[in-house]
């Protein structure tokens, strides 16, 4: 399992992350193994604003499988307390927004947490600012997860 702690309307890498979990969740749908051996877990940390509709909008928006890529919401306090014990910070601004670290937690079949990947490490920028997406790496860390 793949989970990533984020909000719909996050301004950072959270857009570049997403993009990045729908090209690894095309890989995986290619070797068969999305949805059935490997799942993703989007939690917003911002519910108050991602309402079951907003997640929709932004599943369809990024081509989210929801055979494999479940987004989930709850009560704010429980889910960043969920996102501490993970190791995830989350903080909201005085503004209302909120900023957190953005990572994949890799959780192996079982449910213990396994690994932290973080976005940017696999994220490079071209010259021109547009971020190149480097998946490939993301796809083998869950291969190998799997065949633990």
């Amino acid at each position: 399992r793949l989970v990533h702690f984020f909000h719909t309307h996050d301004p950072g890498l959270g857009v570049p992350a997403t993009s990045l979990l729908t090209k690894v969740q095309d890989d995986l749908k290619q070797e068969g193994l999305f949805g059935t051996e490997s799942e993703f877990y989007s939690i917003t940390l911002d519910p108050g604003r991602d309402t079951p509709e907003a997640l929709g909008d932004y599943a369809e928006r990024y081509g989210a499988d929801p055979a494999g890529w479940k987004f989930l919401r709850g009560e704010e306090q429980e889910i960043h307390e969920l996102a501490r014990r993970y190791g995830v910070a989350a903080l909201r601004e005085e503004q209302g927004n909120i900023v957190q670290a953005q990572v994949f937690l890799l959780i192996d079949k079982v449910g213990n947490y396994r690994k932290v990947l973080f976005v940017q490490d696999f994220m490079d920028f071209g010259e021109n600012g547009t971020p190149i997406h480097s998946h490939d790496a993301i796809v083998e860390e869950i291969k190998g997860l799997l065949e633990q």
